[in-house]
């Protein structure tokens, strides 16, 4: 199937879409019913169903992860600091720990938004590939994600801020 189109985020972040058109920005649904849940005690963030629920809808949400990054280094949407967050995953991806913590970068890129500073005139002129930049097999993304200590809490950080609802940090 073709790329149609892409579903934008809150945040700047997108994601290819192989069938249908988007126009709206909007949080992805079930990823924000599933944090509410989270956040307001009503899953255990420990428990087994909520951990298959979370790589469930990443595995949605990412689909092909290179053509996620792809989308990315594409998007006239995302802000740098936006940006320096996908960068700062991939080096969680390659070596278990980030530059940067996801929360601090979550407080810049907001302020970005405020000031509407998320529109990214260099993105098309970017030279460094986020999928060149990735060292392991695109396959085995969720996998090494939740592998090091605090991985699993770092994936739902980042599903959070890629795809979730600015207001429910």
């Amino acid at each position: 199937m073709n790329l149609t189109a892409y579903q934008y985020y809150p945040l700047g972040f997108r994601s290819p879409i192989r069938n249908g058109f988007r126009t709206e920005t909007i949080p992805d649904p079930a990823w924000v019913t599933l944090y509410n849940d989270y956040k307001n005690g009503r899953i255990s963030g420990d428990s087994m169903e909520f951990r298959l629920k979370v790589i469930a809808i990443a595995r949605r949400l990412f689909g092909n992860f290179n053509e996620w990054l792809d989308a990315q280094d594409q998007n006239p949407k995302i802000s740098e600091q936006a940006y320096e967050l996908v960068k700062d995953t991939i080096q969680f991806l390659n070596m278990g720990r980030r530059p940067v913590d996801v929360s601090c970068r979550v407080g810049i890129i907001a302020d970005q938004l405020a000031n509407n500073r998320y529109s990214n005139p260099k993105a098309v002129e970017r030279r460094t590939k986020l999928r060149d930049l990735l060292q392991i097999e695109r396959s085995d993304v969720l996998f090494k994600w939740v592998q090091p200590q605090g991985g699993f809490s770092d994936l739902v950080q980042t599903l959070n801020v890629f795809f979730g609802d600015p207001g429910s940090r």
